[in-house]
């Protein structure tokens, strides 16, 4: 999306919130892009990881989770080597 710096200026906070959801905005003076404002990959990721584990809450009880500290047979990570 390319809207120009004074619109850009009058509705900040839309703009700020658009980019959040993952849009990239394109800031123009006098019809040339001179900024784009693009979603930070690091935050994104985070709340990507965020929403997967609050909908395995929705799937996943307590009592589907295995208690390993009595299975002595059990080695950890060396099962999956």
């Amino acid at each position: 999306m390319n809207v120009s710096v004074s619109e850009f200026r009058q509705h900040l906070p839309q703009y700020l919130k658009q980019v959040q959801q993952g849009e990239e905005v394109k800031i123009a003076n006098r019809g040339k892009v001179i900024a784009r404002l693009v979603p930070d990959d690091h935050l994104n990721k985070q709340q990507q990881a965020l929403d997967k584990l609050v909908a395995w809450r929705k799937d996943i009880a307590v009592h589907d989770v295995i208690d390993t500290r009595g299975l002595a047979e059990w080695g950890h990570d060396e099962d999956n080597l």
